[in-house]
């Protein structure tokens, strides 16, 4: 649970990233399910940008909406953001958007914000059970000035956090990379 401490700290270091985020038997039956259910490919992280990736949504899909879909969830995803919530997040938070993307070699990720609400969070959680470094796919932020600030590699089970407004990007995997580098996202009201 976020205390007083967190909430400093966010003023610091907004981008959060915990490593073993989620209980193992939750994360193995979160990603069995996406693997089951699959992704359509097409969705678009930047509106301006013709190219898409793929994607299967859970509750949310409008970009736009602001209404709680927390008791939408059911099964192992309301189990995940249960968890996610209670370890990582404070108590008001409400998940506005919950799906899953994944990118192949040559699916670009382009950088994009994810809302233009301050206080809102984004939390991306990485799926794959195995992740080296020379696959790339890192998720990079950037701060005002369009520079590099942070990278966070997608190990498995790891988390990021970080505010919804922050210009991010998936970036795309290597040539030598065996897997569809794959994440459960949720977007988030805190306020």
């Amino acid at each position: 649970m976020l205390n007083n401490l967190d909430s400093l700290l966010d003023e610091i270091m907004p981008i959060r990233v915990y490593d073993q985020a989620l209980d193992p038997l939750t994360m193995d039956e979160l990603r069995s399910l996406i693997q089951e259910q699959g992704f359509k490919f097409g969705w678009h992280s930047n509106g301006d940008v013709e190219f898409g990736h793929w994607n299967t949504f859970f509750a949310g899909k409008s970009k736009k909406n602001r209404i709680p879909v927390d008791d939408l969830l059911t099964g192992v995803v309301q189990k995940a953001v249960a968890e996610i919530k209670e370890r990582y997040l404070p108590p008001e938070a409400k998940v506005l958007r919950c799906y899953s993307n994944a990118y192949a070699f040559g699916t670009e990720g382009y950088p994009h914000t994810d809302s233009k609400v301050d206080s809102d969070m984004t939390v991306v959680l990485y799926m794959n059970e195995e992740w080296k470094p020379e696959w790339a796919g890192e998720t990079v932020f950037f701060d005002e000035e369009d520079e590099i600030i942070q990278a966070v590699l997608p190990k498995h089970n790891r988390c990021v956090i970080f505010p919804s407004a922050m210009l991010h990007v998936g970036r795309s995997v290597s040539r030598i990379c065996s897997q569809l580098r794959t994440v459960f996202v949720l977007k988030v009201a805190t306020e």
